[in-house]
């Protein structure tokens, strides 16, 4: 956590305080400078800084690092709507079918009423998380899909299954796996990711490190 203070510090905004817009610009440009120069203009935001921040106030167990890590793999860290995964994967095809005219938990809305077009049913914000992951806990059943793009319940969301899984499965070398169909490869490029922030692939859990 020692680096994320640092980089509040630096430029000057408070950890527990809010920033202005004047503020916020102020902080994308100057923290271009403390990320990995390889990664280019494709950075976190200052959202996106502080929704971390905040998510692993909730969630300590889920690495910062870790979070960024993701983000930068799936989206490069930008707030975006998947791929219309709904129309062209079997995956997603069959996953809404299921669920489609089941109620969101805690709501008397069904899946198929918050998205009525299959092509909804896809992945959202910076971490690409599915529909099950951000509602009913961080976007309300009914609310525009947009909500979904939120960074501050996105990144509450992403560590939110991130800690399930790593209470399910003790590793965060498996967690990566987990997060996205037991890919190797995507795997690689997000611990990639995380040792480009100074991140010791030892404290994921990977063998032989």
């Amino acid at each position: 956590m020692e680096w994320l203070f640092a980089l509040f510090a630096l430029i000057g905004i408070s950890m527990s305080g809010s920033y202005s817009i004047k503020d916020k610009k102020k902080m994308d440009s100057e923290n271009l400078n403390l990320w990995p120069k390889k990664w280019g203009n494709n950075i976190p935001t200052a959202d996106h800084i502080k929704a971390v921040e905040l998510a692993v106030k909730t969630f300590p167990k889920v690495p910062e690092k870790l979070l960024f890590a993701f983000e930068k793999r799936e989206t490069n860290c930008t707030d975006v709507k998947g791929g219309a995964n709904g129309g062209n994967s079997k995956l997603y095809h069959d996953s809404y079918m299921r669920y489609k005219d089941s109620f969101i938990p805690g709501s008397k809305i069904t899946w198929g009423k918050m998205f009525p077009k299959l092509t909804d049913w896809r992945p959202y914000s910076a971490w690409q998380l599915n529909p099950y992951h951000l509602v009913p806990n961080y976007v309300s059943a009914g609310a525009p899909i947009s909500e979904m793009l939120n960074p501050y319940k996105a990144a509450m969301a992403a560590a939110n299954l991130l800690n399930d899984l790593y209470i399910k499965h003790g590793s965060w070398f498996v967690v990566i796996l987990k997060y996205n169909n037991n890919s190797q490869q995507y795997r690689k490029e997000v611990m990639g990711f995380y040792a480009d922030l100074g991140g010791k692939l030892s404290e994921l859990g990977v063998p032989n490190v």
